[in-house]
């Protein structure tokens, strides 16, 4: 794979490994987390919880309506149904919910004012 420039190798790609065909739109990744994006708006990830921990398998987040998606260091947002959401660690703000307070375990809406 190309990533600026540079040719890398990956390893411990998510089973099953989807070939060009499987209609994938975008792909975000961060560190050793990623998600793939499906023109169906589906959304899977890999070594992705949203309590921070790396379980190694992969995992639907959403199963349609979904049209864009990012990548943190331990939170992850995308929109859906034109409502953006993140969901995971939010110790310096990073969900947009207006507070530091918690994180999330499941996805909340952005604040946004």
């Amino acid at each position: 794979i190309l990533i600026n420039g540079v040719m890398a190798t990956v390893t411990n790609l998510p089973d099953p490994y989807y070939p060009a065909s499987a209609g994938i739109k975008d792909v975000s990744i961060y560190n050793i987390r990623g998600c793939f994006l499906f023109n169906s708006g589906m959304l899977r990830c890999w070594n992705y919880e949203p309590d921070g921990s790396y379980p190694g398998s992969l995992k639907t987040i959403e199963t349609n309506g979904v049209t864009e998606m990012s990548m943190g260091d331990m939170h992850m947002c995308y929109r859906r149904n034109g409502v953006i959401q993140c969901q995971g660690q939010n110790t310096a703000g990073e969900l947009g919910t207006g507070s530091t307070s918690s994180p999330r375990y499941s996805p909340v809406a952005v604040f946004y004012p």
